[in-house]
């Protein structure tokens, strides 16, 4: 009786004090962090006593027979403590959403535990799998759970069902497919968690944070048994629940505000798990819709929903070997991610130009480390299966939708990145006059009537100023005719940023891919033990023509990998031209053939007689073949036949 009675005095003074919020957020983290430390051996036990145990071999990089579906003690642990926390607290602290959306959310992830329970013990088949996701999902659309919620413009609500279900379901997928090492899913998911907790105490949201710290706390709980070397997994019931917790929450948590806050941040905070899924979808669409032109060993043939081995966490662990290095480099940079997120939460001014240099600088990364299987495949196919008499055929009208496709969703992006307010309707009645004005101009100044494939510099910048003539006649009509109008110079610069560079990727996307495609496959010969390697003599426009020709005939060329180039201009020494180190002189070849391991020698460049025979005398004592490729006008014979036939 004395302590429930020092336990009300003491309540009331925290309340007045505002301790018992702090008490809140510590009773959250730590509780779920308890319950799941101690839930887990017990819910490994049960597991193993039942048989539900991941077996090594196929596309597993486990060495021993290890329990699954322990995400259950993550359920347990997150549930559990939001209900206690709801008990103790739930007079003095008032969530954003009320019993309604939790009782959705529960029941939701109730199902989605089941559905993952089943998929661990038999192996269900993905669509049963993604027919309980959707229906998670759906649950949780009714119940509140909505994107148009907490976006600056409304959505019609078949358009919020749609989007809805495609988020939701994308962030489960996203945790599901990223679970593939040990601690990675579980270690992704707590930093998702706390930078999303971090985001509403920046918004001055704290309460909303609880159940971000409660599944933050579970997750970490979960990771002192689930690190490398990972005693029990998470299982597709506890990556999948991950995913939803992830995804769906946000939704709710907060006020009706701008994209960044709604869906920006979990964007980010999910970005290693939403890049991975996304590069999956890419290569497995590309490689079980052409499976002709993907064949370069059987391995490689799979249906979509067959899996493989070159998720993100392979590829790192490729890099890097050990599991604990590989999860500690994907953390990093999950870490990074969360923290331009939180910045972009604060610095609302520099929110655009911070957004783009990331932006720039995630796409340097991800296509210089990460990408190079997907356009190597993308790559393949487009230049394999589009004949140039068909591609000619198709070009303008392909321009003309890339241009309107583009235009329309960079405006509509544009209006929600810089959180300026648009109705639906308004926005709808806004999109055509914009884009019709930059279209008419872009069309009457020749655009469609180029040949892109071979455009020249200046093709491009006329293509810039007829743009920025069609937006600029567009401004300049709304501000004399449309006097009720008000043109944002943030909302024109942001429509720019995003639509033009899309366009112009259009437009050399074919001589993009096979450069990449080029580079790709230079990177692979230089690896390949039964590749030629080649000095070549020259390092003028005549190895540019060589060059080019050699990208022209990707897949057909022989397994050549030059290594360096050689030429008698000091200057070029030590430099790169055209992507090849220039290693010295022309008299330098028989010391370079040996130190570069030179198995052939090709001259690309125009030389004398006298020249030529030179080098045909330094190749004599070494062990290589020496070739010439030339590119000249020769005078064509007639024939008698032939001259017949032209005076007929």
């Amino acid at each position: 009786m004395v302590i429930f009675d020092w336990y009300k005095e003491s309540r009331q003074q925290f309340v007045a004090s505002g301790t018992i919020r702090m008490l809140a957020y510590c009773f959250s983290f730590i509780l779920s962090l308890l319950l799941s430390l101690v839930l887990t051996p017990p819910v490994r036990g049960l597991v193993k006593r039942l048989g539900l145990m991941d077996v090594p071999g196929g596309r597993r990089i486990h060495e021993q027979p290890t329990p699954r579906a322990g995400g259950i003690a993550v359920f347990v642990a997150f549930h559990v403590t939001l209900i206690l926390v709801k008990v103790l607290f739930g007079d003095v602290i008032r969530l954003s959403y009320g019993e309604t959306k939790l009782w959705s959310f529960m029941i939701a992830s109730s199902l989605l535990l089941g559905v993952g329970i089943w998929d661990d013990a038999r192996d269900i088949k993905p669509l049963v799998k993604l027919a309980g996701q959707i229906g998670a999902a759906l649950i949780l659309y009714f119940g509140g759970f909505r994107v148009g919620g907490g976006l600056a413009i409304v959505l019609p609500q078949a358009v919020d069902l749609v989007v809805t279900l495609f988020w939701i379901v994308g962030a489960i997928n996203a945790f599901n497919l990223i679970d593939g090492m040990d601690g990675l899913a579980a270690g992704l998911a707590a930093i998702a968690a706390l930078g999303l907790a971090g985001a509403l105490f920046l918004r001055n949201l704290s309460t909303d944070a609880l159940p971000f710290l409660a599944l933050a706390g579970a997750s970490l709980g979960f990771l002192r048994y689930n690190f490398n070397p990972a005693s029990i997994f998470l299982g597709d019931c506890g990556s999948m629940f991950l995913g939803l917790a992830v995804g769906a929450l946000p939704l709710v948590s907060g006020q009706k505000s701008e994209l960044l806050a709604s869906l920006g941040v979990p964007l980010i905070a999910m970005g290693i798990p939403i890049f991975d899924t996304m590069l999956a979808i890419w290569r497995r669409s590309m490689r079980a819709l052409f499976p002709e032109v993907m064949e370069v060993g059987a391995k490689r043939i799979r249906g979509f929903m067959d899996g493989d081995k070159e998720h993100i966490h392979h590829r790192v662990l490729a890099r890097f070997v050990s599991q604990r290095r590989a999860a500690g480099v994907l953390y990093i940079f999950s870490i990074l991610l969360v923290a331009i997120g939180l910045y972009l939460v604060v610095a609302a001014e520099r929110r655009l130009g911070v957004f783009l240099v990331a932006f720039i600088v995630a796409v340097f990364l991800i296509v210089k480390h990460m990408v190079r299987v997907e356009l190597w495949d993308t790559g393949r196919i487009l230049l394999a299966r589009t004949p140039r008499s068909v591609s000619v055929r198709i070009a303008v009208p392909f321009y003309i939708t890339v241009d309107v496709v583009v235009m329309l969703l960079a405006l509509a992006l544009s209006h929600l990145i810089t959180g300026i307010p648009c109705m639906m309707r308004n926005l709808v009645l806004e999109m055509p006059f914009v884009v019709s004005v930059i279209f008419i101009v872009l069309a009457l100044t020749g655009n469609y009537n180029r040949i892109w494939s071979r455009a020249l510099l200046r093709d491009y910048l006329w293509f810039i100023v007829s743009f920025v003539m069609g937006l600029a006649a567009f401004v300049v009509g709304v501000e004399f005719f449309v006097k009720s109008c008000q043109v944002h110079t943030n909302l024109v610069l942001t429509f720019i940023l995003l639509s033009l560079p899309l366009m112009i990727l259009a437009r050399i996307i074919r001589d993009v891919l096979r450069e990449a495609v080029s580079l790709i496959e230079t990177s692979l010969m230089a690896n390949r033990p039964d590749s030629v390697r080649v000095l070549v003599c020259g390092s003028g426009e005549r190895l540019r023509a060589y060059l080019r020709e050699q990208r022209f005939n990707i897949g057909k060329r022989e397994s050549l990998y030059i290594v360096g180039a050689l030429d008698d201009d000091p200057n070029l020494w030590g430099r790169k031209v055209f992507g090849i180190k220039v290693v010295g002189a022309l008299k330098d070849m028989a010391t370079k053939v040996e130190e570069l391991n030179i198995s052939e020698v090709l001259i690309t460049a125009k030389m004398t007689e006298e020249r030529r025979q030179e080098l045909s005398r330094q190749a004599q004592s070494l062990p290589v073949k020496i070739k010439e490729w030339s590119l000249e006008v020769k005078p064509v014979e007639i024939t008698e036949r032939g001259r017949d036939e032209r005076e007929v």
